[in-house]
């Protein structure tokens, strides 16, 4: 069921890494144009979200101002701000 939901939502990735999570959910790793994502699925096959990292350099400039100006940086040390 969990491989189904998959191949239905991500067509054309055709293999992914598996791994249960501490939850016992079902974790996909794959990449899709060059980028890596991580897909968690119920024992049941319900999709639960999708994740990917985005690279600092990526982000809109307001969000990146924001960081500086926050707190936020503290907890994002590799970011370099």
């Amino acid at each position: 069921m969990v491989l189904r939901t998959f191949e239905q939502k991500y067509p054309k990735e055709n293999s992914p890494e598996w791994e249960v999570d501490a939850n016992g959910n079902f974790e996909a790793h794959f990449k899709k144009d060059g980028e890596k994502y991580r897909a968690d699925f119920t024992p049941a096959g319900q999709w639960i979200e999708t994740e990917n990292s985005i690279k600092y350099d990526d982000l809109p400039e307001a969000v990146q101002d924001a960081i500086k100006m926050s707190s936020i940086k503290m907890i994002l040390p590799k970011l370099n701000v």
